[in-house]
């Protein structure tokens, strides 16, 4: 990776990138060259656009498991958001809402087709802080995945979505963080992720916050388009020989 600046354990990639932290969280950033400056709006938030604290780089991986990219093996449960919530909640100010387009099976929009977002001057405002939890998800204890498509255009190291699982329903465990545009924006992007689960019922949830300024209808900002997530499922990782 070729660093293009830091102090400390803050380093900035030119390009996206994974940190693995000490206690085994990940932090995925999409790195848009348009947003590497400071705020033209809030010129006092200052920094690098990816900074990252405490974190090992993509090559020196802390733990066995959960592995950084697994592969999906038995579905213990699927949503693909056709028919209604399914079951999801969402909660904090404002809410994720289900609507068109979904995700395509080759990656673009499919306009018959609906998704969750955080998106357009209703739900991608400043000061945001919004969940959409899934209901109760039956998984052995061991290596579990949580897979999704994901559609993501965001200010660059302030508006984020973190992936999150629970195993009580009020103490949440993030798994990854992502902010910026996802690979191959305006395309959706097939996200895989691991984490250990206990056995026992869990549940999993996408937390959307945005800062003090820049959201979507800030044109000097970019008009940021916002995130979407759609067709989740949580299973095994599957055995690699």
């Amino acid at each position: 990776m070729d660093a293009t600046g830091g102090v400390g354990n803050d380093v900035r990639f030119d390009f996206a990138s994974v940190a693995i932290f000490d206690d085994g969280r990940v932090a995925v950033s999409f790195l848009d060259s348009t947003t590497t400056s400071p705020s033209t709006t809030n010129p006092d938030r200052k920094g690098p656009a990816v900074a990252i604290e405490g974190a090992t780089t993509l090559g020196a991986k802390l733990r066995p498991e959960p592995e950084l990219t697994p592969e999906l093996g038995t579905p213990y449960a699927a949503f693909d958001f056709e028919s209604g919530n399914q079951d999801w909640t969402t909660g904090g100010t404002p809410t994720w809402t289900r609507s068109a387009p979904g995700a395509g099976t080759d990656g673009t929009d499919d306009p018959n087709g609906t998704a969750f977002a955080m998106a357009g001057p209703t739900q991608y405002v400043d000061n945001a802080d919004a969940t959409l939890e899934s209901p109760l998800i039956t998984a052995p204890a061991g290596p579990a995945v949580l897979a999704f498509q994901l559609k993501t255009d965001t200010e660059q190291g302030f508006d984020t979505m973190s992936a999150q699982w629970s195993a009580d329903g009020t103490t949440w465990e993030p798994i990854a963080t992502f902010s910026g545009r996802n690979t191959g924006y305006p395309s959706w992007q097939q996200v895989t992720l691991g984490f250990t689960s206990p056995a026992g019922q869990i549940r999993v949830r996408f937390q959307f916050t945005s800062d003090l300024a820049c959201s979507a209808l800030t044109p000097a900002c970019g008009e940021f388009t916002g995130v979407h997530v759609d067709n989740v499922i949580v299973g095994s990782q599957a055995t690699k020989n």
